[in-house]
């Protein structure tokens, strides 16, 4: 209830404010919404602050190196890479080590946003969507959560399939638990059936659902699958080599897998395992530079880490907030990364809001403003007193009137 006060007085109060300023009623402001679209803009002319001309060269064995050509401009970029084409690579191998790989823990909301954004090429809005119905049909867990921590429930349903997929000796159980979740739970599935299995028994008619699975929905499912499957396997055990190559004056360190001693959790959580590299020489088989930037642009699932890591918004806020601003036309989403780009109008709002109602929507405040509505949940503090001095801050910046 002190939430969705909240909400309307700073929500509804700064949209009033920007739509009659801008002239556009489709026009909207939030108190996490606001310091979000920031972020982005932020990253954004960071970006185009720091150019710089990295070459992408393939060696005959397949690897590819990607270095800073350390030029100002394309010209000098072209010259380089006609200099460099063809040329012999030199190979040194700087030791090697035996390292031990832990399983990563489940799915929270933020961490499946961004796994299905970088993996399965989804928006925020869709994944959500598809994780709602998948929810309701009774295959996973509540998909809104910020929680890491498996019940018995879900520990016996990831020893049956991996005692019987696997064999025992692979299983290796956790809670995931950090002693603050409460009730809440990982998002994971309801039952010990993989996404072949799951395909089988729907085209044979066994498993029937209200709702029609398409591939998106195996796409995801297998994700959440997989992740909560390798969550509860042993760790894998593989050698890693460090490999220096060098051409001209550009040097270039790799560190990369080449044995696998004991897979672990990689039985359905695949880990690039590389050749080992014999040669002292390579040569270079084809090379390009493209213009890019020491600083990288955010995608959907980016900025839905950081919200979970700065505290700002809920599992079930962080698709809408990334949906509001791609409606409003502040970013748009470019590529299939989900890149986020901020856009002239959602500047121009930024830059108001920021000029003239800084101190009520920087991240700061509004970390504030979310601390207090915790505590008036936990009962710590008096939710009146709370909402009397954020009026009476509203006021003062004209964004209530008196009689509100």
């Amino acid at each position: 209830m002190v939430r969705r006060i909240e909400d309307r007085w700073i929500g509804f109060g700064l949209s009033v404010i920007i739509q009659d300023k801008f002239d556009l009623r489709s026009l909207s402001a939030g108190r996490v919404q606001t310091p979000v679209l920031g972020w982005i803009i932020e990253r954004y002319r960071q970006k185009l602050n720091s150019k710089i001309y990295i070459a992408q060269a393939k060696l005959e064995n397949g690897i590819y190196l990607n270095f800073d050509l350390k030029v100002s401009n394309g010209w000098e970029a072209r010259r380089k890479i006609k200099e460099l084409k063809g040329k012999k690579v030199k190979v040194s191998v700087r030791g090697e080590k035996e390292e031990e790989i832990k399983p990563p823990p489940p799915f929270t909301t933020d961490s499946m946003l961004k796994d299905a954004a970088l993996n399965l090429k989804m928006t925020a809005d869709k994944a959500m969507r598809i994780a709602q119905q998948l929810f309701e049909i009774g295959l996973i867990t509540y998909h809104r959560t910020d929680s890491t921590r498996v019940s018995p429930l879900g520990i016996s349903i990831a020893k049956s399939y991996i005692s019987e997929k696997f064999g025992e000796e692979y299983y290796q159980g956790r809670s995931w638990s950090f002693g603050s979740e409460g009730a809440h739970e990982c998002i994971r599935p309801t039952k010990p059936i993989d996404v072949q299995e799951l395909i089988k028994l729907v085209n044979a008619g066994i498993l029937k659902f209200p709702q029609r699975l398409t591939r998106a929905h195996y796409s995801l499912y297998n994700l959440i699958f997989s992740r909560f499957i390798a969550s509860q396997m042993k760790p894998a055990r593989f050698v890693r080599t460090k490999y220096v190559f060098d051409v001209d004056s550009y040097s270039v360190e790799l560190n990369l897998f080449t044995r696998i001693e004991y897979p672990g959790f990689t039985k359905v959580f695949n880990i690039l395992v590389h050749d080992k590299i014999t040669q002292k020489q390579l040569s270079i088989v084809d090379i390009k530079y493209i213009k890019s930037s020491k600083v990288k642009i955010l995608t959907q699932g980016e900025i839905i880490s950081l919200m979970k890591e700065r505290g700002l918004g809920r599992p079930s806020t962080y698709a809408k907030i990334v949906g509001t601003l791609l409606k409003r036309r502040y970013v748009m989403s470019v590529g299939r990364q989900s890149y986020l780009i901020p856009l002239k109008k959602g500047m121009k709002i930024y830059e108001f809001l920021s000029k003239h109602y800084g101190e009520l929507v920087s991240e700061e405040r509004t970390k504030e403003l979310l601390s207090k509505m915790d505590k008036i949940e936990e009962g710590s503090i008096d939710y009146q007193k709370v909402l009397s001095t954020l009026r009476n801050d509203l006021v003062k910046l004209k964004v209530l009137k008196l009689e509100e």
